[in-house]
């Protein structure tokens, strides 16, 4: 939506880390945060129109993870 703010700067490298409970993005809605384990944001913009992909975020997979 035209309310959407992502809670970092173009300067934020890709993988930078946020760890659990950090802030992401707000919007009307509500506000999206990291869930239980880090997550890392790659490609982050934070000037995109509505409807485009604002960043990616991954989280590390563990050995005990399935494929």
């Amino acid at each position: 939506s035209e309310d959407f703010q992502l809670n970092f700067d173009r300067s934020a490298q890709n993988f930078t880390a946020l760890e659990p409970g950090s802030l992401i993005a707000t919007d009307a809605a509500g506000e999206y945060c990291v869930g239980p384990v880090a997550e890392y944001v790659v490609f982050p913009n934070p000037n995109v129109r509505v409807g485009q992909r604002a960043g990616l975020m991954v989280v590390r997979r563990t050995q005990e993870q399935p494929k």
